[in-house]
């Protein structure tokens, strides 16, 4: 569960409890987008002779050289130690160009039965790698919902990417970007994330995703069309460590990742 504190000294300020189930709800779809990212972007010739233990998850590799499709097959797996809180099931498929001489500059990811954490995916996402260092995102009617299929939220969205290497190897990447939606309960919401977001591989690799610094502006649709705001910040505590912070609408920070 979130964790809430106070901003200001004024402890006769009450936090409805909508805010804080609504908070949690936008942060579960903001983490589930940016997690299943980084597979993408994890470039086709890495991809060539990975062991399984250097991903999340550990997910059997499938690679098909002549389609140029990558499967990732997420097994229980006894050699694998996942963070309780991202443990993945199901597939995530990748599809590579496969006329051009750059395999990454056009990759497809379908998700087939995927889950990451508490939450399933579903449909399509698109990535566009037009230099080495660049990417273009986007997806259209994206669906994340609950195991129990009681809480489903659709979004729409467009992301830039930024990737940075270190001897040749994948170390660091960048998101920013805007996407909107549909929340459980049928208001409008939106996602602006003003400072980009850091995704360190290093992290990554260990299950630990939350970005290690960037922003994020939330905002949700109210009846008489107007809108509340969160504003959020990712702040990295130590290596591989990120406490994610909510200012709520009305003022109080709430902690949204306390057990992490």
């Amino acid at each position: 569960m979130p964790l809430m504190m106070s901003c200001e000294e004024d402890e006769s300020k009450v936090i409805q409890t909508d805010l804080a189930i609504e908070a949690e709800q936008l942060f579960a779809t903001s983490s589930a987008l940016s997690e299943s990212a980084v597979f993408a972007l994890f470039g086709w010739n890495n991809y060539q002779n990975l062991d399984s233990l250097a991903l999340p998850g550990c997910p059997k590799v499938i690679v098909n050289k002549s389609l140029k499709q990558v499967t990732l097959n997420f097994l229980s797996s006894t050699a694998c130690e996942p963070s309780k809180k991202y443990v993945r099931t199901g597939e995530i498929h990748l599809q590579y160009d496969t006329l051009s001489n750059s395999p990454d500059s056009n990759v497809i990811m379908k998700f087939n039965n995927y889950k990451s954490g508490p939450y399933y995916l579903e449909g399509s996402r698109f990535f566009s790698q037009f230099n080495p260092t660049n990417a273009l995102g986007s997806f259209n009617e994206l669906i994340i919902h609950s195991e129990d299929n009681t809480l489903t939220t659709q979004v729409s969205g467009d992301m830039i990417y930024v990737l940075t290497y270190q001897n040749g190897s994948l170390t660091t990447i960048e998101s920013s970007g805007e996407i909107e939606g549909i929340n459980p309960v049928g208001r409008v919401l939106g996602i602006n994330i003003t400072t980009p977001k850091v995704q360190k591989l290093s992290c990554f690799r260990q299950n630990l995703v939350q970005p290690s610094a960037g922003q994020e502006t939330w905002q949700v649709g109210r009846d008489n069309n107007s809108k509340v705001t969160y504003s959020v910040s990712y702040e990295s505590t130590a290596t591989c460590a990120t406490s994610v912070f909510a200012i709520l609408p009305d003022g109080r920070k709430l902690l949204l990742n306390p057990n992490e």
